[in-house]
């Protein structure tokens, strides 16, 4: 169902697309019992450089939207049409905000605020985008449509090998796991810190237990 409603909103239908619509949500559907634990785990930091140089080599324009995605947390569709809020992140990173405001390409249209799980990095990531952009007809991914873009990112980023449990998802994982440590670095709770992580998300703060069980796997070698 997941998988329907990125369609759906990648061809503009959000109001359909939005999992809390009476007639389409998953309760409505009958399909609200189904396990939605899935296989993915979040990429370790040396098989991320790995890929990142490969994807460095292929696309710049895509290696600059796939290291937003990772210091951010972003979905595939929101890392694609990143480059739209390019400079207002600049902007709030240089008032500093320790959060930025996602709001293309999220879930169900609902924007959200992400923390920032490391300025330094996240600034050169933002400055080499606008950089690259400015330099591409304003463009990371130069393709006519989302729907076109996202299917080459998606293409560039598995031949790298952002497969199986490290298929995209895990750069999100990743991120996930960084920015929970952070909320209890800062001294919040577990549950805090879970409720926090799953704002950041955009899940809201009522999925913190899942947000915990989900995306903090760990590969077993």
């Amino acid at each position: 169902m997941a998988a329907i409603r990125a369609i759906l909103r990648v061809s503009g239908k959000t109001f359909m697309a939005d999992p809390a619509h009476p007639k389409l949500s998953n309760d409505a559907l009958n399909i609200s019992g189904t396990s939605r634990d899935g296989t993915k785990v979040a990429i370790t930091d040396d098989y991320f450089q790995q890929v990142f140089a490969s994807v460095s080599k292929k696309d710049e324009g895509i290696a600059c939207a796939m290291k937003l995605s990772r210091l951010l947390g972003l979905r595939t569709e929101e890392t694609v049409q990143s480059v739209k809020s390019l400079q207002t992140w600049k902007k709030a990173l240089q008032n500093g905000d320790e959060k930025v405001r996602v709001v293309f390409g999220t879930k169900g249209g609902r924007p959200r605020d992400t923390t920032i799980i490391n300025r330094a990095e996240t600034i050169d990531a933002i400055n080499r985008a606008i950089t690259y952009s400015a330099e591409n007809n304003g463009k990371l991914i130069d393709k006519p449509s989302i729907h076109l873009a996202i299917e080459r990112y998606r293409n560039i980023v598995r031949e790298a090998g952002l497969v199986g449990e490290f298929a995209p998802h895990s750069l999100r994982y990743a991120y996930t796991q960084d920015v929970l440590k952070l909320h209890r670095y800062r001294g919040f709770s577990q549950k805090e810190s879970e409720a926090l992580t799953s704002m950041d998300l955009g899940h809201g703060d009522g999925r913190g237990h899942y947000i915990s069980r989900v995306y903090n796997k760990v590969r077993i070698q």
